[in-house]
C-alpha cells in the first residue's frame, strides 16, 4: 500500500484528506514538524510527502529511499533542494521508474488524496453542514461559538413558550397539554447535548489554529490566545447557558405549573387526582433537571480538561492537538 506523509501543515485540519486517502486505499500519516531531521524520522517509509514549510536539503532525499513525490501546499520551492531532488530522480528512474518530483500542492493532492484547496473548501462546507465553525481565525471561531450558544438558547426558550401555550394556565388545560412540557424537556436535553458537542469540536479547531502558530510565537502569546477562548467560552458562554436554561427556564416551568397551576388547584380538584398530577410533574421535572445538569457538567469538565491538556502541551512545545487529546 502506498503511503503519504503530511510532514507539516498550516491548515485547520486534514480530515478530508485522510478520508479520501483511506477510501483510495492509501496509507496516510500526519505530523507537524518542519526540520530535516524530523522529516527524515516521520517520513521514513513514505512514497509521497505533502509539506507547507518543511525543509528538504539533499540529506532528506538521501535518507528517504522510498520517496517519489514531494508536494508543497504553496508557491515556490525555496525550502526544497530541487537539484538534489532532480539528481535523485535521474539516478533512480532507470531502475525503478520513479516519478518526477512534483512541487505543486494540487498535483499530489489531486492524484492521491485531493488538492488542498478543494480540501479546505470541502472542510468548510462539511463544517457548515454539521453546524460547526468554518472560520479560519481564532476570533472567528469564538464568534461562531457565541452565535451558536445564542441561537440554541433562543430556540430552547421559543420551544418553552410553545409548550406553555399548549399546557395553558388552568388545571384542565394542563392535564390536556402536559405532554408538551415533557416534550420540551426532551428537546432541551437534545439541543443542549448537540450544542456542547459542537462546542467541543469547535474548541479543537480553535486549538489547532493556535497550534499552527507554535513555530512563530512564544508560549506567552499562545497562552494569551488560549486564555481568550477560556474566558469567552468556558467562563462566559457556558455560565450564561447554565443560568439562562438550567436555572431560569427550568425554574420558570416549575413555578408556572407545579408552584402555580397545580398548587392553586388545591381544594378545587379531588385530592388524589391533584396529588397524582403533582407527583408526575415533579418526577418528570426532577429527572429532566438532573439530566440537563449532568450533560452540562460533563461538557464543562471535558472542555476544561482539553483546554488544560492542550495548554500544557504548548508549554512543552508539542503542537499536535490530535495527539494531545488522543484523537484518531
Amino acid at each position: 500500500m502506498p503511503k503519504i506523509v503530511i510532514v507539516d501543515t498550516d491548515f485547520e485540519n486534514n480530515d478530508f484528506e485522510v478520508r479520501m486517502a483511506k477510501d483510495a486505499g492509501v496509507d496516510i500519516a500526519l505530523f507537524n514538524e518542519r526540520e530535516p531531521e524530523a522529516i527524515i524520522r516521520n517520513a521514513a517509509d513514505a512514497d509521497g510527502v505533502v509539506t507547507s514549510y518543511g525543509k528538504f536539503p539533499p540529506k532528506v532525499f538521501e535518507a528517504l529511499p522510498n520517496l517519489r513525490v514531494v508536494s508543497r501546499t504553496g508557491i515556490g520551492y525555496d525550502d526544497i533542494d530541487v537539484p538534489a531532488a532532480t539528481k535523485r530522480r535521474r539516478k533512480k528512474m532507470k531502475k525503478i521508474k520513479w516519478l518526477a518530483i512534483i512541487v505543486a500542492a494540487c498535483a499530489l493532492a489531486l492524484c492521491l488524496v485531493g488538492c488542498s484547496g478543494s480540501s479546505q473548501d470541502a472542510q468548510q462546507q462539511e463544517a457548515k453542514d454539521n453546524g460547526l465553525s468554518a472560520a479560519k481565525t481564532t476570533d472567528g471561531i469564538i464568534e461562531d461559538i457565541q452565535n451558536d450558544f445564542k441561537t440554541t438558547k433562543e430556540g430552547i426558550l421559543s420551544e418553552e413558550s410553545k409548550a406553555k401555550e399548549a399546557a395553558g394556565d388552568s388545571f384542565d388545560s394542563y392535564v390536556a397539554g402536559k405532554a408538551a412540557i415533557t416534550d420540551w424537556y426532551a428537546s432541551t436535553q437534545d439541543a443542549s447535548g448537540k450544542l456542547f458537542e459542537r462546542t467541543n469540536q469547535n474548541a479543537v479547531s480553535y486549538y489547532k489554529l493556535v497550534a499552527a502558530q507554535g513555530k512563530s510565537k512564544d508560549y506567552s502569546e499562545l497562552k494569551n490566545e488560549m486564555t481568550k477562548f477560556y474566558r469567552a467560552v468556558y467562563e462566559d458562554e457556558m455560565t450564561d447557558f447554565y443560568r439562562g436554561i438550567y436555572q431560569d427556564a427550568m425554574s420558570d416551568m416549575y413555578d408556572t405549573y407545579y408552584a402555580g397551576v397545580l398548587q392553586s388547584s388545591s381544594g378545587k380538584v379531588a385530592y388524589k387526582t391533584l396529588s397524582d398530577e403533582c407527583t408526575e410533574f415533579y418526577r418528570a421535572y426532577s429527572d429532566a433537571q438532573s439530566d440537563l445538569y449532568r450533560s452540562y457538567s460533563d461538557a464543562q469538565s471535558d472542555l476544561y480538561r482539553d483546554y488544560s491538556d492542550v495548554l500544557s502541551a504548548f508549554y512543552n512545545k508539542e503542537y499536535d492537538v490530535d495527539k494531545t487529546l488522543g484523537n484518531k
